[in-house]
């Protein structure tokens, strides 16, 4: 609604406590902007967003160890931005292990549905080696824009890369949209390649949802926890949320259908324990009541490691380091104000898969693990 841009959280707060919503979102993020957008198409489902941050794409100055965006989107407003699709094997795997219904071929249409792909023009399509792109698996009428930005603000590197894993016998022979993406490739990024601006969760979903009469936004809202009633059965029902306003006000807030959690890998098991569902142990000892004793719940977080390598290139090669030069900072921000050209237009980014189990084969078959010699081109 246009409202929450004039009138205060607490305003908003009290009004809302008035309102009956069918279903409540703790968290205005990535998947949950999405879930909130497919279920406001129906105008007699009501749907209340409750989000810690307000609507700006910033972080305050902040500085945590675990960045994540606290806005409307989520970190897909303050994440890099690079567009790269999970395999076959591996959304397969995930539905093995009881999953149902999350296996690549139930998935690949939602990954179409979601983004609007922007072909890059020949000059660049050459460039970056883009032979392997299948225009058929890419989306065309997703919210999300996806595009390879302004090739102007690329350099060598970039098209060096392909050319690198080509020479390596390791470049990439298919669309990681279609089932696998081993080798050196370039990846596109969520960049708007009208706008040259960033498209996320937050521009894509919400912003396009506001003028929807039966969706509300309440930002600046700290979820405390869920409101349950035990049913005859033991089983739970989730009523409601209580939270506390920016004033510091607290405020339940009820749902007549579902409240659901949507606020990534570290908010929803948190808000799961304050609500008293987790390890009976753990609970006990912060004097929370126990609802369900699950052990489960915030442990087992599983993260990729990440191995940072300096390289020093020559001095007429460009890098993002140039940045670090004030003057050529500034002429980037001004070049990209007017007439959005240059260096932070840049959509592009290098990546390359290489399973290690490929290399293990090669081991547990006596033979010495190696790196392909150059071919002819």
């Amino acid at each position: 609604m246009t409202d929450s841009d004039l009138r205060s959280p607490e305003a908003l707060a009290v009004d809302y406590l008035e309102e009956s919503f069918r279903y409540i979102f703790v968290g205005g993020g990535t998947s949950g902007l999405v879930v909130v957008s497919r279920l406001t198409e129906d105008p007699n489902t009501t749907v209340l967003i409750l989000e810690a941050g307000s609507d700006k794409n910033t972080l305050n100055g902040r500085t945590i160890a675990h960045p994540r965006g606290k806005a409307i989107s989520r970190s897909s407003a303050i994440n890099v931005g690079l567009m790269a699709y999970p395999s076959k094997s591996g959304l397969d795997s995930s539905a093995k292990l009881g999953n149902r219904g999350w296996n690549f071929t139930n998935l690949r249409p939602c990954y179409q549905k979601f983004h609007t792909y922007t072909p890059p023009s020949k000059v660049v399509e050459e460039l970056l080696a883009l032979d392997y792109v299948d225009q058929s698996a890419q989306g065309t009428i997703g919210p999300i824009q996806v595009s390879f930005g302004d090739f102007q603000g690329q350099g060598q590197l970039q098209k060096q890369w392909p050319e690198t894993f080509e020479t390596l016998c390791m470049n990439c022979a298919r669309d990681p949209l279609t089932r696998v993406g081993s080798g050196g490739h370039s990846n596109p990024a969520s960049i708007d390649p009208k706008s040259k601006t960033r498209s996320h969760a937050g521009s894509g979903y919400y912003d396009a949802d506001t003028r929807r009469s039966n969706l509300r936004l309440l930002s600046e809202a700290m979820v405390e926890k869920m409101i349950f009633t035990r049913l005859e059965d033991g089983k739970l029902l989730a009523k409601g949320v209580q939270f506390t306003s920016m004033a510091g006000k607290k405020h339940i807030s009820d749902a007549s259908r579902e409240v659901i959690l949507s606020a990534g890998a570290f908010q929803s098991p948190q808000w799961l324990e304050l609500s008293g569902i987790g390890s009976r142990h753990l609970l006990e000892r912060f004097g929370i009541e126990v609802m369900v004793d699950s052990p489960f719940v915030s442990e087992n977080l599983q993260d990729h490691p990440m191995a940072s390598i300096s390289l020093e290139f020559a001095d007429n090669i460009p890098t993002a380091d140039i940045l670090q030069d004030p003057k050529v900072l500034n002429a980037a921000i001004e070049e990209y104000n007017n007439p959005k050209m240059g260096l932070l237009t840049s959509g592009t980014y290098c990546s390359a898969f290489l399973p290690v189990i490929d290399f293990l084969q090669d081991r547990r078959a006596g033979q010495a693990i190696s790196i392909p010699g150059p071919v002819s081109r």
